[in-house]
């Protein structure tokens, strides 16, 4: 599902860019993102926490980081750092 929102307990709504929720499988989802997002990463980290996802089914998919940036964002935060020439290699093993 592209562009849905959530509510969470506090009757918080959030728009998630993409939910994939395969059968009988944790959901994956996808945050896109380019230009500055860094300050809005706790939200991200807390959305995850309250999904109950771990790290690596909550994805960032940064247009501009390569894949060594992606990594080392991921080491600091707990959250999944991608680019598009990442993105596949990551999902395919979580489908």
């Amino acid at each position: 599902a592209r562009n849905i929102t959530i509510t969470t307990g506090a009757d918080e709504k959030h728009e998630l860019d993409v939910m994939y929720l395969p059968l009988d499988k944790t959901p994956l989802v996808i945050e896109c993102k380019s230009g500055e997002y860094r300050g809005a990463l706790d939200k991200h980290l807390t959305l995850c926490k309250r999904l109950g996802l771990p790290a690596s089914h909550y994805l960032i998919l940064a247009t501009d980081l390569d894949a060594a940036q992606a990594q080392a964002l991921g080491a600091m935060y707990p959250l999944t750092f991608v680019t598009p020439h990442t993105l596949r290699a990551h999902c395919q093993p979580l489908l």
